[in-house]
C-alpha cells in the first residue's frame, strides 16, 4: 500500500485463496489437507507460522515443513522416504538449506549439500 496521513491504503486484491483453487483442480485430495488461516493483523511472524502448522500433524507417518519458494528434483518424495527408512532413528529428521530457487537440481543433486551441522 502507499502511505497517506499515517494510514496504509491498500491498492491491490487480496491474494487469490490457493487452497480453494487447487480443490478445485484436485478434489480427491482436498481431505488430505488441513489449513490454519489467519489475517495479515494476527500474523505472528514465521517462526510461530511454523509452529502452528506443526499443530496441524494428526498422526501421519511423514511430516515435512518447506519454505514456500522451493523448488523440487524429480521424485523428491521417494528419494526423501528412502533417506527416512535408511536414517539409524525411529524418529529421523532430515534438515538442510535449501539451494537457491534459480539452482539447476539435477546438476547440483551429484554434489554434496551444505550442512547444518558436522557428521552425526
Amino acid at each position: 500500500g502507499v502511505m497517506e496521513n499515517r494510514k496504509i491504503e491498500t491498492q491491490s486484491e487480496p491474494d487469490p485463496d490457493c487452497y480453494q483453487l487447487f480443490c478445485q483442480d484436485h478434489p480427491t485430495h482436498c481431505p488430505q489437507i488441513r489449513v490454519l488461516k489467519l489475517d495479515e493483523s494476527q500474523s505472528l511472524g514465521p517462526y510461530a507460522a511454523r509452529f502452528m502448522a506443526s499443530k496441524l500433524w494428526n498422526g501421519e507417518p511423514w511430516y515435512m515443513q518447506i519454505d514456500a519458494h522451493m523448488m523440487f528434483l524429480q521424485d523428491w518424495d521417494e528419494i526423501s522416504i528412502q533417506m527416512l527408512q535408511a536414517a539409524p532413528s525411529e524418529k529421523p529428521v532430515i534438515s538442510h538449506y535449501p539451494p537457491g530457487h534459480k539452482m539447476d537440481l539435477v546438476e547440483q543433486s551429484h554434489k554434496p549439500g551444505g550442512r547444518l551441522c558436522g557428521p552425526a
